[in-house]
């Protein structure tokens, strides 16, 4: 829901003013600007923490890697706030001036900071990106400008109307997130491709599932390529229901706090009424949706809820850490299920036209065609 300040009103002054000028003008400026300072100020707070305490204990190239989910999961988080509250249209040259100026003033701070502050030369600076760990902070730059982008057509919030399929097995989760994206291919196409995603293939996946065995001390499991459905599967969760091309619900019970967690599969028609205390019942969809021929609404959907209260308070510990990494995933996911459906779709539909090509050749050359 767009935000509005009446300029006639008690809170139209001062910086009011200011904002409602800039909103009329170019929403996407004013919003590249809030942009820019909300995230550089979380960037810089974090930042301290890294130098003064992770860096000296953990080094600096895994003290970067710590926190780079951190920020760009805030900075995720307050793109979205203020594209809804700044009302910055849907489209790519709005999106990509909000995102570019906000990049370009991150830059530049940090290029101030770098000589008037620390004492370095441009050309210091700029050899700095070589070093490893400011190559990963100069990609989550670049990812933190291309967010606005990247949200077009990708929402996390639950559908408000119409029943979920994780109703008849959670009804009332204690965390629930629902991501979709908007894909230009058939649902056939999108669901196999989603059932045979690689998730590992996502290079900041498995750098998140390595930060996490890092800081819970727990075994990193190199497990083989193979789909995410059957990935899933190895690990212990369950399948609750399956609509071939529609929807795959798995479901499983675990302790999620705990260093190695064990997935237990529970069958569907128990889910629902499990309830051996200390345990977290969670439950996650892929579904696909053709909205049109050739245009299908992929989303994912998980919830979880605690069996008990002792559990539902070690799971909101956990989650106030965790859903730093965990989010991202869903966030990272979607958008790589739909540049490998678009591009299965478009060897596709080119297949027809290189066949009828190929026979017009034949024939040509006096063979029959096929």
């Amino acid at each position: 829901m767009n935000r509005y300040i009446n300029p006639e009103s008690d809170l139209g002054n001062g910086r009011s003013n200011e904002v409602v000028f800039l909103r009329s003008w170019n929403p996407s400026v004013g919003a590249g600007l809030a942009y820019f300072a909300t995230v550089f100020a979380i960037g810089f707070a974090l930042g301290v923490i890294r130098v003064a305490f992770l860096g000296p204990l953990l080094g600096d190239l895994t003290a970067v890697i710590i926190e780079l989910p951190i920020i760009l999961s805030l900075a995720w988080l307050v793109c979205r706030k203020l594209v809804s509250s700044w009302g910055v249209p849907v489209r790519l040259g709005s999106r990509a001036i909000m995102g570019g100026l906000a990049l370009l003033l991150l830059l530049a701070a940090e290029l101030a900071l770098s000589t008037v502050v620390f004492g370095s030369s441009i050309v210091d600076h700029l050899h700095s990106y070589y070093n490893l760990p400011h190559a990963f902070g100069l990609a989550g730059q670049v990812a933190f400008g291309l967010f606005p982008l990247i949200q077009i057509g990708l929402s996390d919030k639950p559908d408000a109307a119409g029943p979920s399929a994780l109703d008849a097995f959670i009804m009332h989760p204690d965390v629930q997130e629902r991501f979709s994206i908007t894909v230009r291919a058939p649902a056939r196409i999108v669901y196999q491709v989603a059932s045979e995603f690689d998730m590992q293939s996502i290079l900041p996946v498995r750098t998140i599932f390595w930060m996490r065995a890092k800081l819970l001390g727990s075994t990193l499991q190199v497990r083989p390529a193979q789909g995410l459905i059957a990935d899933m599967r190895s690990l212990g969760w369950g399948c609750l229901m399956e609509r071939e091309g529609e929807i795959f619900a798995a479901g499983a019970v675990c302790q999620p706090w705990q260093a190695d967690v064990i997935f237990t599969s529970i069958p569907g028609d128990r889910f629902s009424s499990f309830s051996e205390p200390l345990m977290i019942k969670i439950a996650w969809t892929i579904e696909t949706t053709e909205e049109s021929p050739g245009k299908t609404r992929l989303t994912t959907e998980t919830r979880a809820v605690a069996t008990d209260a002792p559990a539902r308070n070690r799971f909101r510990r956990y989650w106030r850490w965790a859903r730093f990494g965990i989010i991202p995933i869903r966030w990272m996911l979607l958008p790589a299920i739909r540049r490998e459906s678009e591009r299965a779709w478009r060897i596709e539909s080119e297949r027809p036209t290189v066949a009828k090509d190929m026979d017009q050749v034949n024939v040509s050359q006096g063979e029959p065609p096929g």
